[in-house]
């Protein structure tokens, strides 16, 4: 039996550049993994059978499930003959929130498969397989602080952020990340060039302007009464900045002292049920 711990992620920036003819967007995100988390567990059994469970209901079929996929994905790549695994997941991540929740899983399963059969597989080819699941799986399994290019595959490790207390709130709207794309695509390409303040927050290592750089492109296309209160919070509250991830719904803020974010906490959770307090992971 393997436990891994699968972190969340949350993009500090995030930039849609145009769509590949495959119909792929390019993307170009500075990502940061935070210890919120889902716990995967991974046992092998006797049913030559991948069977997964979960401790709160997931909306889809197992078979679309990411972990699963991850899963298949990883006897089918190195030819190890399946005797049957359990994938049991303990779900913090909000689902569907922007959080890389099921690309988090995905990888962990990966890692823990990986070690479960003492396959080795090298670092490359592992994340080569992850990608083939899911474009944000390949950062999941690194985690850290990463400026992510292409299809969000292609990775560079950037200076790590300052140690800081970021709160993820998640409301209870939906978002479609397939929608939010289509809106994406139809707003003009321009770049407000947020993406290279970020990057040279980063370097000086400075917080404050890191949390100044915040910049989501899908800030322009997705519009929320819910999202609108959570950042208004965060300002009242002292955050240093605060800014939407990936696709929505979820908002982070992030602070720098440790008073202001639990007053912002007890304010959040008096309107909203996922509220999480977390640290950057490097």
């Amino acid at each position: 039996m393997i436990k891994t711990l699968a972190n969340a992620k949350i993009n500090l920036s995030l930039d849609v550049l145009g769509k590949r003819n495959d119909n792929y967007h390019l993307v170009r995100m500075v990502m940061q993994s935070i210890d919120l988390h889902d716990v995967v567990t991974i046992s092998k059994t006797s049913t030559k059978r991948i069977e997964l469970s979960s401790d709160v209901f997931i909306d889809c079929p197992v078979e679309k499930n990411f972990a699963y996929i991850a899963a298949k994905k990883f006897f089918e790549h190195t030819g190890v003959e399946n005797p049957g695994i359990s994938i049991e997941i303990q779900k913090k991540i909000p689902m569907c929130a922007g959080l890389a929740g099921g690309s988090s899983d995905a990888a962990a399963t990966l890692v823990a498969l990986d070690k479960l059969f003492n396959t080795h597989v090298s670092k490359d080819n592992l994340l080569k397989i992850g990608a083939e699941v899911g474009s944000d799986v390949p950062f999941c399994m690194i985690g850290g602080t990463q400026l992510a290019k292409g299809t969000g595959t292609i990775l560079e490790k950037l200076p790590d952020i300052p140690d800081c207390i970021i709160i993820t709130v998640t409301p209870d709207i939906k978002v479609s990340t397939k929608e939010a794309y289509s809106k994406i695509d139809r707003v003009s390409e321009e770049n407000d060039n947020l993406q290279d303040e970020m990057l040279d927050a980063l370097e000086e290592h400075d917080i404050v302007k890191i949390s100044q750089s915040l910049y989501n492109k899908f800030e322009k296309v997705i519009t929320s009464s819910s999202i609108e209160k959570i950042k208004n919070i965060f300002q009242t509250e002292g955050a240093l900045g605060s800014c939407m991830s990936g696709s929505g719904p979820t908002v982070f803020g992030i602070f720098n002292d440790v008073h202001r974010a639990a007053s912002c906490e007890h304010q959040l959770k008096s309107y909203f049920k996922n509220v999480f307090v977390t640290r950057p992971t490097f």
